[in-house]
């Protein structure tokens, strides 16, 4: 009869990989369901004057549908007639609520002062992604 050889310390190896990797793989989903989840709701622009400056104000209205914490927000400015401004931030929001930043662009008096010639968006990141 041959006799073969243990296989416990194998066994034992495969089974401390398994737990590492399963520990490892359980850390890090936490970081994956503890995080920021931003949502952009709306883009409302308004215009008006201060001054004589013609300005351009975006509101960006963002959900957060994660736990509480710092949202990156690109607010974007695109006249009909090209071109494009883009301006960033960042604003607190506690999970599942609605939050707002709003942004003044100062460059619209090359605009023509109506908000039918140019069309505002905003996106909203986790600040990982960004």
């Amino acid at each position: 009869m041959v006799r073969r050889p243990a296989r416990r310390p194998v066994l034992l190896w495969a089974a401390a990989l398994v737990l590492l990797l399963a520990g490892l793989a359980c850390s890090s989903s936490v970081g994956i369901f503890n995080k920021v989840q931003p949502r952009t709701l709306d883009a409302v622009s308004r215009d008006g004057f201060e001054g004589d400056d013609y300005i351009v104000w975006v509101d960006c209205i963002i959900r957060n549908e994660g736990d509480s914490g710092e949202v990156e927000v690109r607010a974007n400015l695109q006249p009909l007639s090209g071109g494009n401004w883009s301006k960033k931030g960042r604003v607190y929001i506690k999970g599942g609520e609605v939050g707002t930043i709003t942004f003044r662009f100062e460059q619209a008096l090359e605009l023509r002062p109506d908000l039918k010639h140019y069309f505002p968006s905003c996106g909203a990141f986790s600040p990982t992604t960004f």
